[in-house]
């Protein structure tokens, strides 16, 4: 877990602002910066924050707690410093009465400094986002809720949490130990590793540690608690509800994916599956095992896995052109089984996903900042909802980075990121295994598919009809940026699509980023001068953005009579050049590779 700088800032020694302060010293993810005018370095003051932030080290994350009673000039005050830092978080604790005792609450404070993680680890906020304020009142308890006024109304239910994840290990407690409970003894009642039955339902009958202890009686009230989960799958977000209604499992499918869930939920379910297989070195279930508990025929089997939802789906660990047989185990498939479980990012994660995806954002989408982009931004992304029925959009435009500044804008990073170049090389039959994941991932997470194809010069037609024809089948939302409309319309082959031929940013739009990245690096323009400049530099937007960056990195030129304009507009120069360099490198190329090509077979000279 990465560090962070803490700084403790009050106007006076305060006793409150101290033990905030020792608080961050026990947290071993936190460092306190100390100040220069506490005798014991634990707080800073004020008039200290400007200088102690420029001697902090830019490549460390930092935050700032503010303590005390605030006023109009600690909001001017936080502006400076979030300007001044682009990476830092302030926390504002508001102390409502001076006889509040922090202490008798909390000493440790460990829910506020969770908080501040939290506010730290955020992607890229923006600066009021990067700001949480905490009023702290007297610690008296609560008084009692009054009654609601119109008695015939019950108050709402609070939302259930994790419900049909619950119910299904439930069941699956409740099945495996009717199945090893009914499993037939000799003699002294032990298998060839001297395990018996009645230690493993005794194991069983002990909750682990932290479960709940309410657990179904029997197996027919295990199956009816699973079916009123069900039956309420379509108002539940957790994961496992969202992969039954996009895979439209019915109901024995479901429990198969959940019973191939099992060894994940609990350990003593492994041993229950090597019991009933009499070979203890077994932690899963084989297709016969699993097909006998839910009494499944062999034929009905082949029915649900043959082109069933669950092999459709890669819900299970095994090659898609084929069936296990009976006796072979059978597992989900690892990183479907990490997202069910509650891991956000373990589908992206998958190496056959990974290969063909950008993972950071996009760049540019932090200059478009007036409303005209941000509508247009928002549009973009309900073209990309299901209500709409194309499935693709097609942005064709010499401005790619402009379209994916917008996405990025309108979509708030819920993106999935495919750079079609990175297709190269890659064999047919897993470029297809790849769409088929990145399918699966952009259907379970709701995130549009956005394919990037302007660097594909060299990538042959037929990876590419295959990618997008997988996603097609799928039925994903997919937006394709490309120079060449008519060649990607040629390859998806379907009348479902959208192209849209504007501009990606009107030369207003360039301006607005002009001075926006003025702003963010410190210097002022007007409009004039910002049109100047755009004129000058016809940066894209991410050049844009990366100028700025590299603008505010370098050391200010005290020489010139705007030092922070002057290294932004260097930057502008430098990148500009360096873009213009690159496209006189590929004119030269081009123009090498026609001479050669018009010249004649066996031409000596």
């Amino acid at each position: 877990m990465s560090q962070i700088n803490v700084l403790v800032v009050h106007e006076a020694n305060d006793m409150k602002a101290r033990g905030i302060a020792k608080a961050v010293l026990k947290r071993p993810d936190m460092t306190l910066v100390p100040g220069r005018k506490d005798p014991n370095g634990l707080f800073v003051a004020v008039d200290e924050v400007d200088d102690l932030l420029q001697t902090l080290p830019s490549d460390t994350r930092c935050a700032l707690v503010r303590v005390g009673d605030l006023d109009e000039k600690d909001d001017a005050s936080v502006a400076g410093w979030l300007a001044a830092r682009r990476d830092l978080v302030v926390m504002l604790i508001d102390l409502i009465h001076d006889r509040v005792r922090i202490g008798l609450r909390d000493p440790g404070l460990p829910w506020l400094l969770d908080a501040l993680r939290e506010l730290v680890e955020r992607e890229d906020p923006e600066p009021q986002d990067r700001v949480v304020n905490f009023k702290i009142h007297s610690a008296k308890p609560p008084s009692p809720p009054a009654p609601p006024e119109d008695q015939s109304q019950p108050p709402p239910p609070e939302t259930p949490r994790r419900t049909l994840l619950q119910a299904s290990i439930n069941w699956v407690h409740a099945l495996l130990r009717d199945a090893v409970a009914r499993v037939p003894v000799d003699g002294n009642d032990l298998n060839i590793f001297a395990l018996t039955r009645a230690v493993l339902l005794e194991s069983l009958d002990a909750p682990p540690e932290g479960a709940r202890p309410n657990l179904p009686s029997n197996l027919t009230e295990a199956e009816s608690a699973l079916e009123d989960a069900l039956e309420k799958v379509d108002q539940n977000n957790e994961p496992l509800a969202v992969a039954s209604r996009v895979f439209e499992l019915g109901p024995r499918a479901f429990r198969m994916m959940v019973l191939t869930l099992a060894p994940e939920f609990d350990h003593r379910f492994q041993r229950c599956f090597g019991f009933l297989l009499d070979e203890m070195s077994r932690r899963v279930g084989t297709l016969g095992l699993i097909g006998s508990l839910l009494g499944i025929d062999p034929g009905e089997r082949a029915e649900m896995l043959g082109d069933g939802a669950l092999t459709r789906w890669l819900v299970f660990d095994e090659p898609a052109t084929q069936l296990p047989a009976a006796d072979e185990p059978i597992r989900i498939d690892p990183f479907l089984g990490q997202w069910l479980l509650g891991d956000p990012i373990a589908l992206s994660n998958d190496p056959r996903v990974r290969r063909v995806l950008r993972l950071e954002p996009w760049p540019g989408a932090s200059l478009l900042e007036r409303y005209e982009e941000k509508a247009k931004a928002a549009s973009l992304i309900e073209k990309l909802q299901p209500s709409n029925q194309n499935r693709w959009i097609v942005l064709d435009d010499e401005d790619p980075a402009g379209w994916r500044a917008l996405l990025e804008l309108g979509s708030h990073n819920k993106l999935i990121r495919v750079e079609a170049q990175r297709l190269t090389g890659i064999d047919l039959i897993e470029i297809e295994e790849s769409a088929r994941r990145i399918a699966r991932m952009s259907k379970l997470k709701r995130y549009p598919v956005v394919i990037d194809v302007t660097e594909t010069d060299d990538l042959e037609n037929e990876p590419l009809r295959i990618f997008l024809a997988r996603l097609h089948r799928a039925d994903c939302r997919t937006a394709v940026i490309c120079r060449n409309e008519a060649h990607i319309v040629q390859l998806l082959g379907t009348p479902l699509f959208e192209l849209i031929p504007d501009l990606a940013l009107s030369m207003s739009a360039r301006i607005a980023a002009v001075r926006e990245a003025a702003k963010n690096a410190g210097a002022y323009i007007t409009l004039d001068s910002a049109e100047a400049i755009a004129n000058r530099y016809p940066l894209s937007i991410d050049g844009l953005e990366q100028a700025m960056l590299l603008a505010v990195k370098r050391p200010k030129n005290y020489n010139a009579e705007d030092p922070q304009l002057d290294r932004l507009t260097s930057a502008f120069r430098e990148l500009a050049s360096e873009g213009i360099s690159h496209l006189v490198e590929r004119m030269n190329r081009f123009s090498a590779s026609t001479m050669w090509s018009c010249l004649p077979i066996g031409n000596n000279s």
